[in-house]
């Protein structure tokens, strides 16, 4: 109720989503952090691809040669760790993926020709990443359109993702009284100008562009430019992957909403590793792991979620979500179509099971045990049971009924339990 009341409030309603941005993406920034080398991103898009990745996002290192994980360097935008990007955007997109490029909008590194340029226009050179461009000043939004168009018409990129548009805010030393060539000295209004000029620019050059921005900045403006919204950063956290992805979900309404990058730890045994796939169903895939190192269990695993994902996104995505107890960070969710229920279970609580007229009900055990309990007030007789483990192999197939009351099934860690009428 709560997104439908801020889409038709905001005329937001009639906005087309890009199919682009409901497929399961790569992300450079685990994986590879600044740290990017062109071959073996190469390799990385032609493994995922394989899987069902359809969209890969080069995060943040392609702009410099520096790897110390500053930001010293933004603000020009060179393509320095690609000596002819064009060529490698054209690679990508011969491999079958969309291709987007990272951005830190408000930041201007020291190191950087455009630092010198905008002296003086700055809403604080001493934020602990870079200095902040003040978007009152018509020509530093001039200047911050005009990269994003540039690198839209020039490399042929499919997106961007935008980020850290929150830290376009006053700091105690921002200028609060006197224009001095901005036109408004309201920041927020004029990050409002920024948005809008930028949309109105990149729309003018490719009407589906994918833009995506994270949790903290989302809000009604953003969603007339954005149409990616994505959990804030929570590496391997499958817990706050969840829940952060729930609360986006809960107000985005037609928006894609992505999970923060899948990763874990190489030595995790995919029963767990699985837990970052299973918490983050409900929303998009986005992994970030080198897929080149991986084990052939990880790998087995990784391709059997996605294929789950794929071939059910449409009930994941679209269809009727049903966030369960906030305040025990949703220990189940449920999404449901047509005739097909799905459940994900994610902490040792017993779950009314309310069949209704569904013929399709898949329960994802998301956690490290194996008990799957629930509450029917139903009898259900003679339906087809099949469960799988992580990695999609068969556990077991049996005709099942039920009582009402109290039943449990055990299902291997994050493992699937499908039933059929």
């Amino acid at each position: 109720n709560a997104a439908d009341w801020i889409f038709k409030s905001n005329d937001l309603d009639n906005k087309i989503i890009p199919k682009a941005s409901k497929v399961p993406l790569y992300s450079t920034w685990y994986s590879f952090h600044q740290d990017l080398d062109e071959a073996a991103l190469l390799e990385e898009c032609r493994l995922s691809k394989n899987m069902g990745y359809d969209l890969i996002i080069i995060d943040d290192g392609w702009q410099t040669m520096d790897d110390n994980r500053g930001y010293d360097y933004t603000g020009d935008w060179k393509p320095d760790r690609f000596p002819d990007v064009r060529k490698f955007v054209e690679q990508v997109h011969e491999i079958g993926m969309s291709i987007m490029f990272w951005y830190s909008v408000p930041f201007c590194g020291k190191k950087s020709k455009a630092y010198q340029k905008f002296k003086g226009k700055f809403l604080t050179e001493n934020h602990y990443w870079a200095p902040v461009f003040d978007p009152r000043f018509p020509e530093v939004r001039s200047y911050l359109v005009d990269i994003y168009a540039q690198a839209l018409r020039e490399w042929n990129i499919d997106g961007f993702k935008l980020d850290f548009i929150d830290d376009f805010k006053l700091y105690p030393e921002s200028e609060i009284e006197k224009y001095n060539g901005r036109d408004t000295l309201s920041v927020a209004e004029g990050t409002l100008k920024l948005i809008q000029e930028i949309n109105t620019a990149l729309i003018s050059i490719k009407s589906d562009v994918l833009i995506e921005f994270r949790q903290k900045y989302i809000s009604p403006a953003l969603h007339r430019i954005g149409n990616m919204f994505r959990a804030f950063d929570c590496p391997n956290d499958s817990l706050m992957n969840r829940v952060r992805t729930t609360d986006v979900k809960l107000i985005c309404g037609k928006a894609a909403v992505h999970s923060d990058m899948i990763t874990w730890h190489k030595e995790e045994p995919v029963e767990i590793a699985a837990l970052q796939f299973s918490s983050m169903i409900f929303s998009v895939p986005q992994l970030s792991i080198r897929l080149s190192e991986r084990r052939e269990d990880d790998i087995k695993m990784i391709r059997f979620y996605t294929d789950y994902w794929i071939q059910h996104k449409e009930i994941l995505l679209e269809g009727h979500f049903q966030a369960f107890k906030p305040l025990a960070n949703y220990p189940y969710l449920s999404a449901s179509h047509t005739d097909t229920l799905i459940i994900g279970l994610y902490e040792e609580v017993v779950f009314p099971l309310e069949i209704g007229d569904k013929h399709k009900i898949h329960l994802i055990n998301g956690k490290t045990t194996e008990s799957v309990i629930f509450s029917l007030s139903q009898e259900l007789t003679d339906w087809n049971l099949t469960i799988v483990n992580c990695m999609g192999e068969e556990i077991e197939k049996s005709k099942i009924s039920f009582h009402s009351g109290i039943q449990e099934i055990k299902c291997p860690p994050n493992g699937i339990i499908f039933l059929r009428k």
